[in-house]
Formats: structure tokens, C-alpha cells, sequence
């Protein structure tokens, strides 16, 4: 991960800690198929990551890993959460 700038670095970290937040709040709410709501909430961070790129006029392949990337990510994390619920 040294090879990265400093800009990828921030991003990837910001995706941990959403991420982290958000299979703690599926596993909150005690229902019987958690690995679906973390898939539900991973689709709809999905979208809104998207929403703030284009808000943010980011290029869908930039130089640095951007909001794209971390939809892309979470579109992945929704996909494999749905796939074993």
C-alpha cells in the first residue's frame, strides 16, 4: 500500500471505516438474515457514493482511487453479501 498516493490511501480508509460501520449496524438490528441487510445497505452506500462523484465531477478512471472506486467496492461487498444470504 506505499505505493499509493496519499489521496487513495484517505479513500481506502474512509471505505474501511464505512464498511466496518456498516456491518455493525446490520448485526444490530438482530434479524434472522443479516448478510441481506448488510447487502441492501451496501447497494444503497452504493449509489450514494455514486451520487457524490457526480456531485463532485470525479472522472470515473482517475489517476487516484475516488468515489467511483468505492462504489464499485460496495456494489462487490452488496453482491457477495446477497450471494450467501
Amino acid at each position: 500500500m506505499s505505493g499509493l498516493d496519499l489521496a487513495s490511501r484517505q479513500q481506502i480508509g474512509r471505505f474501511v471505516i464505512l464498511l466496518s460501520l456498516l456491518m455493525l449496524w446490520s448485526l444490530g438490528f438482530r434479524s434472522e438474515r443479516p448478510l441481506a441487510l448488510l447487502g441492501l445497505i451496501a447497494l444503497v452506500a452504493a449509489g450514494l457514493e455514486a451520487v457524490r462523484a457526480c456531485l463532485r465531477r470525479e472522472p470515473i478512471n482517475g489517476n487516484s482511487l475516488n468515489h467511483w472506486d468505492a462504489a464499485v467496492a460496495f456494489t462487490g461487498v452488496s453482491g457477495i453479501a446477497l450471494g450467501f444470504s
